[in-house]
Parts: C-alpha cells; sequence; structure tokens
C-alpha cells in the first residue's frame, strides 16, 4: 500500500458516498458562537446564586437572603439532604415566627399592660405597690435622698 499524498483526498470505499466538502467558519458565525456561550455563562452564574433566591423566596415568602443562608446552613449541617430540606424547614420557621410575632403584637403585654403580680391585687383607686429589690450587698443604699414637702426644712431640724 502506498503512503497518501497530502494533495491527494483520502480514497473512499466503492458504493460508499462522498465526504462532505469541508466549509470555513467566517466571522459572522464565531460571534454567535461566542454570543451563546456568552448566554449560556450568564444564565447559569446569574440564574442560579441570584435571580432563583429571588423568585423561590418570593414564592414561600422568604427574603432572598434567607433563602441563600437556608440552603448553605442545611448544606453545611446534613449534607445534600440539608440543601434538599432546607427551604421547606426554613418556611415552616418563618410561619411559626410570624405566628409568634403575630400573637405578641395584639398581647396585653405588648399594648402596655404588664400581667397582674403574684398575690391579692389592689383595690380599684391605689396605684400598686412599689417593690424594690433587695440589695445584694446587704448595705443600706446610698444616694439622693427622698424629696420632701415645700413645706418642711430640707436640713431635718423641724423649725
Amino acid at each position: 500500500m502506498e503512503p497518501l499524498r497530502p494533495d491527494e483526498p483520502p480514497a473512499t470505499a466503492p458504493g460508499a458516498p462522498e465526504p462532505a466538502p469541508r466549509r470555513q467558519v467566517t466571522t459572522r458565525q464565531y460571534l454567535w458562537i461566542v454570543g451563546a456561550a456568552a448566554v449560556a455563562f450568564l444564565g447559569l452564574h446569574f440564574l442560579g446564586p441570584v435571580l432563583t433566591p429571588f423568585l423561590v423566596g418570593d414564592r414561600i415568602g422568604l427574603h432572598p437572603v434567607a433563602v441563600i443562608f437556608a440552603v448553605l446552613a442545611g448544606g453545611q449541617l446534613f449534607g445534600f439532604v440539608g440543601v434538599l430540606v432546607a427551604l421547606p424547614v426554613a418556611a415552616v420557621v418563618m410561619v411559626l415566627l410570624r405566628y409568634l410575632y403575630q400573637e405578641y403584637t395584639a398581647s396585653r403585654l405588648y399594648a402596655g399592660e404588664h400581667p397582674p403580680p403574684d398575690g391579692p391585687s389592689p383595690p380599684a383607686g391605689e396605684p400598686p405597690p412599689i417593690r424594690r429589690k433587695a440589695n445584694p450587698r446587704g448595705r443600706r443604699r446610698r444616694g439622693r435622698r427622698a424629696e420632701t414637702d415645700p413645706g418642711t426644712d430640707p436640713g431635718g431640724s423641724g423649725a
């Protein structure tokens, strides 16, 4: 068998179709290839970490940063299963927190009304007694004296 010469095309088997002629890629076709690669690159790197948390977070009512944090924390703690379970668990926790916040804002404590102290309640016209905390050192407190009535002598001499 003779070696092929560079200027001769290879011989084909009898009855085989002729090979398609080679086409040269033009600059316009390169631009289309580069554009498609750019769209794919931006789609993968923008859609995944940036756009998906906005869309998913909007659907389940979580902030996009909370979505990212939940997925990362779930993956770090429980691996692949944690990534799959992170968003449903985060949504349940968010529902519970919203419920607790709603109950708190509707409570008397939030409105400024304190619950009654232990023991008998004071009569309706009197303010509740002031309870003083015990001094942890066991000494008398030093500080300002109680204000006196304007008619009395501040020195305590009585005159």
